[in-house]
């Protein structure tokens, strides 16, 4: 690092350079920006890659094996690479235990180049990356250490054009499958009046993604709801801004059912989109998921949001393999999306987490579960929904630029995801244009702008 000279002529110490990877759920991003923000703001410098890092911030996801060994995997690559390293996020606070057994056995060796942070530990990301520039600790401890819910707090976008807010934290829901709940703790909700200050401080933006462990848990412990903070909001934020509701659970929305489809109705700021987890179509197997709906009661949900928002987009989550599943609870989960129809399927093999009930039960043969993942993968209820889209024009909001350069990225207002020719002005507005649909892939369309 060079040094630069004050203009009274003494040597000024140059910014210690930092990097943040996040993996999991847009609110384990949105903790990366605030770290970020909270390290900018110390004075730290902002790099594009981790080797050029004085400290890295590893932020970490436990939903399942593979991002945890991803994560381990980064971690490896810094520790080698004598890298100052903050493990943030779920993986080790998941683990609930001493942080030497918590800790790999090949990691133990670098502790000194390690603090750990639990992910309600966020504004101190500073501190502890400070200790371990100037070797003033080693390893921080571990623990659910709540910094409170600080109130818009310092943050860099990994995106500009979208604001992402987490809306509560912690879980209600005790499903046996689930580590991140040991993480994340209990619910605890932010207040209506918070989040939309949050919001207005955050403006400019072009979309406003309302995050959490499971939103539709939103306010059942300060006596809120889903539907009242998106009325506030709207009324608070200009007339273009797009709101994404993250992911709820099912049994949360049933009750207040009504409420949520006046929301969608009386709000065309309001992408018409929800992602409903089922995670099987057997009563068995959810019973044994500890999910508090049954299959019936899903397709009673689906069926009330689309007789009331007819064009709105449902995506779901389905788990194969779990546990005791039968060949018999496999046919009624296959019977229950084709019956459905739902767009979107994300397909996830279990991957038993150690510490939950689930991990103790009778596991499925992995050739089995394989297979069942791979008959889900066809039934391609998708295609459908996307193909009627072909030949269309409709408002497209832009927001990102696309693994392939050429294209941009867009959502229509029922957050399908559109691919578009890139126009670095349009996308650089943030802007909604009207575009054609051109053609249908596997997950997005393509189309083409016909009027800005």
């Amino acid at each position: 690092m060079t040094s630069a000279v004050e203009s009274n002529g003494e040597v000024e110490k140059p910014a210690w350079k930092f990097f943040v990877k996040s993996w999991g759920c847009s609110s384990n991003f949105s903790d990366g920006e605030v770290m970020a923000g909270v390290l900018k703001s110390a004075g730290f410098e902002l790099v594009p890659d981790w080797s050029e890092a004085d400290v890295v911030v590893a932020n970490s996801c436990t939903v399942v094996n593979p991002s945890e060994l991803h994560f381990w995997t980064f971690v490896k690559q810094c520790v080698e690479s004598n890298k100052s390293l903050v493990l943030a996020g779920c993986v080790l606070q998941a683990e609930n235990r001493p942080l030497d057994a918590a800790l790999p056995i090949w990691l133990r060796p670098f502790k000194a180049q390690i603090a750990v942070l639990g992910p309600r530990q966020l504004t101190t990301v500073a501190a502890a990356a400070a200790q371990l520039l100037t070797g003033e600790c080693g390893t921080m401890p571990i623990n659910l250490g709540d910094d409170g819910i600080p109130q818009a707090p310092p943050k860099i976008r990994g995106n500009c054009r979208v604001e992402i807010v987490p809306i509560c934290y912690g879980c209600r829901g005790a499903c046996t499958y689930c580590k991140t709940r040991f993480a994340r703790g209990a619910l605890k909700s932010k207040p209506i009046a918070q989040i939309v200050e949050e919001a207005k401080q955050a403006y400019p933006f072009t979309e406003l993604w309302l995050t959490g462990q499971d939103t539709s848990a939103y306010g059942l412990d300060i006596d809120a709801s889903v539907p009242q903070l998106i009325d506030a909001l709207i009324s608070a934020l200009p007339d273009h801004i797009k709101i994404r509701i993250g992911m709820a659970n099912p049994d949360h929305i049933l009750p207040d059912l009504g409420n949520w489809t006046r929301m969608f109705m009386n709000h065309p700021q309001l992408y018409r989109f929800l992602h409903l987890p089922v995670q099987s179509g057997s009563n068995a197997v959810l019973k044994r998921m500890n999910r508090k709906y049954t299959a019936e009661q899903f397709e009673q949900l689906v069926d009330g949001l689309r007789a009331a928002v007819p064009d709105i987009t449902i995506m779901t989550d389905v788990i194969a393999g779990f546990p005791g599943e039968t060949d018999e609870d496999w046919v009624q989960t296959l019977a229950l999306l084709t019956k459905l129809q739902l767009p979107f399927v994300n397909i996830t093999r279990f991957y038993s987490r150690p510490h939950t009930p689930a991990a103790k039960m009778k596991q499925v043969d992995s050739k089995v579960t394989k297979r069942r993942t791979k008959e889900l993968t066809g039934l391609d209820t998708r295609k459908a929904t996307l193909d009627a889209l072909v030949g269309h024009n409709m408002p497209v909001v832009v927001t990102d630029r696309a693994y392939k350069g050429s294209l941009m990225v867009g959502h229509t207002p029922c957050y399908i995801q559109v691919l578009l020719p890139l126009d670095e002005a349009l996308l650089e507005a943030g802007a909604t244009v009207q575009a054609e649909i051109v053609s249908a892939g596997a997950w997005s369309v393509e189309g083409r702008v016909i009027k800005q």
